[in-house]
């Protein structure tokens, strides 16, 4: 009985030390739990950043070109070196639209669709037409009655011009686009319920629009934006076909009748892995010549704003030479430009043909064509890839 006390004394010593320990070890680890709990609770509690929202005022056409008619207007802008000019084309055609100028736009647009007229480098003015006065003015995020009135302005086009080749594809295409803005550029999950109402019921305005016209009254505007409804509808394969076999009968060189239905045969919509490329073969070698290689070398380019360099490099091995052709058959047909330039250095990037990059880094000299890249930073490291400069440069 006489050891008791010592083995409590023990018990007590072997008890100090443990909570010593266990002290130690808080005041060691408590500055790293502290930040982490800080840490969380800033990330729950402060906001991510807001989506760039695309609004801005409507444009106003230059004033040189005030009161004048459209082919007159536009004929001085020189599109194979001057980037703006594209800008000043939009804001014209956009401000005449405001104005509800629309005898000026239906003889402008009857004008591009007899004439099949095109841009230096290849694109046809149909298209831009179209796609820019399909736009709603103030941009593709302003608020629904904004998007209401582009749509009746366009409506009244329609009325006024009941047989216009032009004036239903443009109508169309703003439901669609409008219909899209309600649906969101997420996967189909992330769809609210009442985005996809709005979405179904717009892309059906897109196409109750296009079906009065008679197949004399259908250019590659009712087409393409037929094209655009279908993707959107989700047509079965040999009905969407079947469009495009009718559009491409109508006119066989309308770039945008490929990309589209490339684009429909992509395995986030209606296609399967290698579908769009297999098509892009088949599609060039029917059309044949140098204007195959052009349908080629553009499908090829669209398909790879999809796809990382390296991606790309994998899933399209050997279709660089036919692509380099089309891209040099285009500036051989419709002459050389600044945007086909910006073209060329992005494609031969991708497929790493340093001398053609370098040759067309030069030519552009830094007048980067925005609609080619996605920002300053990429145009940026693939200049510097081509010249050899920056991070590229020579190791000494």
């Amino acid at each position: 009985m006489a050891r008791a006390p010592r083995i409590g004394f023990f018990l007590a010593f072997i008890l100090v030390l443990f909570c010593a320990g266990a002290y130690a070890t808080y005041k060691a680890l408590q500055p790293l739990v502290s930040n982490f709990l800080r840490v969380a609770t800033v990330t729950k509690t402060i906001p991510s950043a807001p989506a760039k929202q695309e609004v801005h005022p409507p444009p106003a056409e230059p004033q040189e070109s005030v009161g004048r008619p459209l082919s007159e207007a536009l004929s001085n802008l020189n599109f194979a070196t001057d980037l703006s000019s594209f800008k000043n084309f939009d804001a014209t055609l956009q401000a005449r639209l405001l104005h509800e100028d629309f005898p000026t736009l239906e003889a402008y647009g009857a004008e591009l669709v007899t004439s099949k007229a095109r841009f230096p480098g290849g694109r046809w003015k149909i298209q831009r037409f179209g796609e820019t006065l399909a736009k709603c003015p103030t941009g593709e995020d302003s608020p629904d009655t904004a998007w209401h009135d582009h749509l009746n302005r366009l409506k009244k086009w329609m009325l006024a011009f009941p047989h216009s080749k032009t004036a239903p594809g443009i109508c169309s295409l703003a439901w669609t686009s409008f219909a899209w803005k309600a649906r969101g550029s997420g996967f189909a999950n992330t769809v609210e319920p009442k985005g996809w109402e709005f979405f179904k019921d717009r892309l059906e305005m897109g196409r109750t629009v296009l079906e009065p016209a008679s197949p004399g009254d259908r250019s590659p505007l009712w087409y393409s934006a037929m094209q655009t409804v279908a993707l959107g509808q989700g047509w079965e394969r040999d009905v969407y076909d079947h469009l495009y076999d009718q559009a491409v009968a109508s006119e066989p060189r309308y770039q945008s009748f490929y990309l589209r239905k490339s684009y429909y045969l992509m395995p986030r919509w209606h296609g399967s892995e290698g579908e769009s490329e297999a098509f892009a073969a088949k599609a060039a070698d029917k059309l044949g010549g140098e204007a195959g290689d052009q349908v080629f070398a553009l499908v090829h380019m669209n398909l790879s704003n999809y796809q990382g360099i390296n991606e790309w490099r994998k899933n399209n091995p050997g279709v660089w030479p036919r692509m380099k052709r089309g891209l040099l058959a285009m500036g051989k047909e419709f002459g050389a430009s600044l945007v086909l330039d910006n073209q060329c250095l992005r494609a031969a990037g991708y497929a790493a043909d340093l001398p053609f990059a370098k040759e067309h880094a030069l030519e552009i000299h830094d007048h980067i064509d925005m609609e080619t890249w996605n920002t300053k930073n990429t145009y940026t490291d693939f200049r510097d890839w081509a010249l050899c400069q920056g991070k590229y440069a020579p190791k000494r």
